[in-house]
């Protein structure tokens, strides 16, 4: 009886070892499932951080073309500028030369006219005394 009795005990022992194993198997399976999981979802979020950090890389890179066009374009419209102001500055001092010869001319001119003048002057006072 001690023998069949130690046997059951044995053979009970065992059983629950077994279906200790196997609860532990399982809780292991489970363990490996979520670690895989949780492995897919960092990969995915690295990915995802990658691919913002790409993002806003690109979008700095696009914004600094944007700056350096806009830049471009402003000293363009500097130089445009400053080339007009160029030409009007020379077409005034061309206007200012202009008047300036014609003011001579004109000065030049009425000189002349005040000597003929007087040159009549003299000329018909000198008839007068003569006369």
């Amino acid at each position: 009886g001690l023998r069949q009795e130690m046997e059951e005990k044995l053979s009970a022992a065992a059983v629950e070892a077994k279906e200790s194993i196997e609860a532990a198997e399982g809780k292991c399976t489970e363990l490996k499932e979520e670690l895989e999981s949780t492995r897919k979802l960092l990969d995915e979020s690295s990915r995802v951080v990658d691919a913002a950090a790409d993002g806003a890389a690109a979008l700095r890179a696009a914004e600094a073309a944007a700056a350096a066009e806009a830049k471009a374009q402003l000293l363009q419209r500097v130089s445009e500028a400053e080339a007009e102001a160029a030409e009007a500055k020379a077409k005034l001092e061309g206007m200012a030369a202009e008047a300036a010869n014609a003011k001579m001319e004109a000065d030049a001119a009425s000189e002349e006219r005040v000597r003929a003048a007087e040159k009549r002057a003299i000329e018909a006072e000198a008839r007068a005394e003569s006369e």
